[in-house]
């Protein structure tokens, strides 16, 4: 795409049509029910905000990477500073790839550090209560969310009110996560460049799964569906050759499944089936949990732990309990029954 001699190809006809899809999205509502249906099998719960970030990503994307041509004045002038950036289409998918797995490994290392902190298990779930209701754990993470919502808010971005930024857990992140702020622009920006060089199908491919997991980083992490279908796809098309093969896709293959079974390991060795255990990690006014089984509650070393009996899912306890606690106390981790999402 020439600036000076304007040709669109099909790529960049679509990138435009989803980045008015995007725009549509915030300014309007008309879409919204539609797009979420859409989205909801490879975003993982998806929300408004998902949606816009999964069409102006990706069509932001299609648009551009054309002006990152090997042969194009971008490129010949990095290259000229530095022969680093003299590079293949593969080798920038790969910085890439890496760049990605070290924001999701970082974002594990982060959620296992509150707990640590705060001498809890890793098996719970964080929630912070103010000003609104977030949640974060090792399988769905929202550490790094916090952080560009933070972010954004300072800039004074406007951001649609049904949009959840989870700035509610920024004062409990450890400084280091703002690391997310050079890993994802620096994986954006080798992953346009490896888009180059490539057939239209695996430029697509390449596109809809670099958009995937660089939404995993900011709403998911490692263990969560946009980041296991990105992570599929970035290496699957890395590891395909020019004519495809099975054996090709056997070591991504192998790889994602491993990623799967740790997500289920995790989740089944984590549960517990007797009682959702409630940790409050500050002051808390008023220990009445009304309208449930209360079976033990204890004081150790300044944490009050609750017990509570119950066959609901951790979706529904938490629903019920922002309501009872956010008037009494700002945060707290609860465990996880796996199985009660089946009840």
């Amino acid at each position: 795409m020439n600036l000076n001699n304007l040709h669109l190809s099909r790529l960049n006809i679509l990138g435009i049509f989803l980045l008015i899809i995007a725009v549509l999205i915030i300014s309007t509502n008309f879409l919204d029910q539609i797009v979420l249906i859409l989205t909801h099998p490879f975003l993982e719960g998806s929300s408004k905000g998902k949606a816009i970030l999964f069409f102006g990503l990706m069509g932001t994307l299609l648009v551009f990477y054309p002006l990152f041509k090997a042969d194009g004045k971008i490129m010949l002038t990095l290259k000229n500073l530095n022969p680093l950036f003299n590079l293949s289409s593969k080798n920038y998918l790969k910085i890439s790839i890496l760049t990605i797995a070290v924001a999701y490994m970082l974002g594990l290392i982060l959620e296992i550090s509150i707990r640590a902190q705060y001498n809890v298990s890793i098996f719970t779930t964080f929630v912070s209560l103010k000003p609104s209701l977030t949640t974060s754990g090792i399988i769905h993470s929202h550490i790094y969310k916090s952080i560009i919502g933070a972010l954004t808010t300072q800039l004074g971005l406007y951001v649609p009110s049904s949009i959840h930024t989870g700035t509610s857990l920024i004062n409990y992140v450890a400084p280091s996560a703002y690391i997310v702020l050079i890993l994802f622009p620096l994986a954006f920006l080798t992953g346009i460049i490896s888009l180059n060089e490539r057939r239209d199908i695996n430029a697509l491919i390449l596109t809809f799964s670099l958009t995937t997991a660089l939404i995993g980083i900011m709403d998911g992490g490692l263990f969560s569906i946009p980041a296991l279908i990105g992570l599929a796809g970035l290496l699957g098309i890395y590891y395909v050759k020019k004519h495809p093969s099975l054996s090709n896709l056997l070591k991504p293959s192998l790889l994602i499944i491993l990623i799967i079974l740790i997500r289920f390991s995790l989740l089944i060795v984590g549960t517990n089936t007797d009682y959702y255990e409630l940790t409050f990690i500050g002051p808390i006014n008023n220990t009445e949990i009304h309208g449930y089984d209360v079976i033990d509650m204890k004081t150790e070393k300044n944490k009050i732990i609750i017990r509570l009996k119950s066959d609901e899912n951790e979706k529904q306890i938490l629903s019920g309990m922002n309501t009872l606690l956010k008037p009494r106390c700002d945060a707290y981790f609860i465990s996880w029954n796996f199985w009660a999402w089946f009840y």
